[in-house]
C-alpha cells in the first residue's frame, strides 16, 4: 500500500503465498480534518485473510446529489471551437489548461450544476437542449470518493465572454480541434478530467459520423437497385 492512502500488515498466511479473500469491511473511520467543501478520513480496513490496512486515506466532497455526483466538468464548444481555462493550481504550484468545472451545490440537479458552473467560470450561457451529457467518470479512485458527470456545451456566441472570478482563473481561450491536440502532446493538458471529456466528445462525433455515411451507403444501394 502506498503511503499517501494507508499502510498494510499482512499475516503470515498472505506472506506464505495462500489464496486471499477479498471481503473488505471498515472497522473504523475517523474524521482528522475538514473544511467547507471536503471531509478527511482515515479509515481502518480489514480483508477477509486478516490483513488490515490502517489510517486509508479518503477525501470526500461533502455535496452529492441523489445519483451520488459530486462534481460537474463542461467542455465548451463554440462555433466550432473549444474552451478552455488557464489557471493557476496551487497544489502542483503550476499553471495548468482544464476544462470549466466545479461542485455540486447541496440538492443541485447534475445538469443544473453544468449550466450554472460553465456561466460561472466562462460567462457562457447555454440552453438545456444544447447541453450533451457525456457520461461520468471516478477522477482519482484512489483517493477521491467522488464522481463527476461530463458534459460537452455547444454555444453560438459571437464574442469571447468575460472571464469569471474565480481563484487562480487567468484566461479562457477557444482553441481548434489542433491546437487542443497539440497541446496535449507538448504537456500543456494535462488534467485527466480535460482529457476524457474531449474525447469522449470527440469520440461522440466521429461515431455519429460513421453511422451517417454506412445510412447514405444503404440508401444509395436501395436507390440503385
Amino acid at each position: 500500500m502506498s503511503r499517501s492512502t494507508g499502510t498494510a500488515r499482512k499475516p503470515d498466511s498472505v506472506r506464505a503465498g495462500r489464496k486471499r479473500s477479498h471481503a473488505y469491511v471498515v472497522e473504523r473511520r475517523t474524521r482528522v480534518c475538514h473544511n467547507t467543501v471536503f471531509d478527511i478520513y482515515f479509515d481502518r480496513i480489514a480483508i477477509g485473510d486478516g490483513q488490515r490496512i490502517e489510517q486509508y486515506l479518503v477525501v470526500a466532497p461533502k455535496a452529492r446529489n441523489r445519483g451520488g455526483v459530486t462534481g460537474v466538468a463542461i467542455l465548451p464548444v463554440v462555433n466550432g471551437r473549444f474552451g478552455l481555462l488557464r489557471l493557476y493550481r496551487h497544489a502542483v504550484a503550476s499553471e495548468v489548461w482544464e476544462v470549466p468545472r466545479g461542485f455540486i451545490d447541496a440538492g443541485e440537479a447534475t445538469a443544473t450544476a453544468a449550466l450554472r458552473e460553465l456561466e460561472e467560470e466562462t460567462g457562457l450561457r447555454c440552453r438545456r437542449a444544447a447541453l450533451i451529457s457525456l457520461g461520468k467518470i471516478f477522477p482519482e479512485a484512489g483517493i477521491l470518493s467522488a464522481q463527476v458527470a461530463l458534459f460537452a456545451a455547444e454555444v453560438a456566441a459571437q464574442e469571447i465572454p468575460t472571464l469569471g472570478e474565480e481563484f487562480g482563473h487567468r484566461e479562457f481561450r477557444l482553441v481548434t480541434g489542433k491546437e487542443f491536440e497539440r497541446m496535449i502532446s507538448n504537456g500543456r493538458i494535462q488534467d485527466p478530467t480535460t482529457l476524457v471529456t474531449y474525447f469522449k466528445y470527440v469520440g461522440r462525433h466521429a461515431s455519429r459520423r460513421r453511422r451517417a455515411t454506412k445510412g447514405n451507403r444503404q440508401k444509395t444501394r436501395r436507390s440503385a437497385e
